[in-house]
């Protein structure tokens, strides 16, 4: 085994001196594996989501607690958790879905607000967050703290409710969760002249409305959502490992070569080994930036 992997990244005189895995025989063979382990992930993840799926647990209980926490941190008193708001969230959820977009406001043009009056809640102040791809309710709520306007929405002293959907689906062709939080007030409270042009600067993110009451309509009463989902292999994970581990073993292999070529003072192959680290270290970032989760 420790010639084979020396063979396999390391120059050397059995290699004449380019490690197998830069040979373009074995740069070959790693696209064709990568392709048809694609493929057959896919469809394992369609057959079997029990053994190969997304392993996640958010629920709404668990966010309705990190944010009323991050409120006390803040010196705000805690939101209480609204059914009304909960089913706007929910249909918005199915709304992305069914359509296929991620975004605050739908192709057609329907904004959150609109979702929020359906469910019956007669609102002086409205806000949304959005995040996707996340794999915990911590997760969750760590980016939208890091986050500038979704700060602003969680510590408002506006909204006194909440509400949240947390759903699974397909978006844009990857299976993914989706959380939707709202937040509302039926009072009036005191907002201050800066945090008001803030909000008017930010529409799609925080909405503040003055509207005369609405007509009475059903009521949908929303138990709290949750997707608590544990795959016996996370397959998001798994793709994601053994693709860094692929391009870990090719950056290590190009460092190797330049070094040891260079105390070889030979210079053939390694001449553009630091572009091609450049390029595969680009392609990792990028990598590791995608799989983070999403918030909007």
């Amino acid at each position: 085994m420790k010639d084979f992997l020396r063979h396999l990244f390391i120059p050397h005189k059995s290699n004449n001196y380019r490690a197998k895995i830069l040979q373009h025989s074995t740069l070959a063979l790693l696209i064709i594996f990568l392709f048809l382990g694609t493929f057959s992930l896919s469809a394992l993840k369609v057959k079997f989501p029990e053994v190969l799926g997304i392993s996640t647990d958010i629920t709404s209980e668990q966010l309705l607690v990190l944010v009323n926490q991050k409120r006390e941190e803040n010196g705000f008193a805690p939101l209480v958790f609204n059914p009304e708001l909960s089913a706007a969230a929910l249909n918005k959820s199915n709304d992305m879905l069914s359509k296929n977009y991620w975004a605050h406001n739908s192709p057609e043009g329907r904004t959150p607000w609109e979702f929020i009056k359906e469910s019956g809640y007669n609102y002086i102040y409205a806000g949304e967050n959005l995040a996707r791809g996340f794999t915990t309710s911590s997760s969750v709520t760590d980016a939208w703290m890091a986050s500038s306007s979704h700060r602003a929405n969680m510590l408002s002293p506006n909204y006194s409710d909440v509400g949240f959907a947390v759903m699974t689906g397909r978006l844009d062709g990857e299976e993914t969760v989706l959380v939707v939080e709202e937040f509302g007030s039926r009072n009036l409270a005191y907002l201050p002249s800066t945090r008001q042009a803030q909000t008017e600067s930010s529409p799609n993110v925080q909405k503040i409305e003055a509207q005369q009451p609405l007509p009475e309509v059903a009521r949908t009463q929303v138990a709290a959502s949750k997707v608590v989902k544990k795959s016996i292999i996370d397959s998001r994970h798994l793709a994601s490992n053994l693709n860094t581990l692929i391009i870990f073993g090719i950056i290590f292999a190009f460092i190797s070569e330049m070094i040891i070529l260079e105390r070889k003072k030979l210079y053939g192959f390694a001449r553009h080994n630091p572009d091609h680290v450049f390029f595969l270290v680009s392609v990792l970032l990028i990598l590791i930036i995608l799989g983070r989760g999403v918030v909007i």
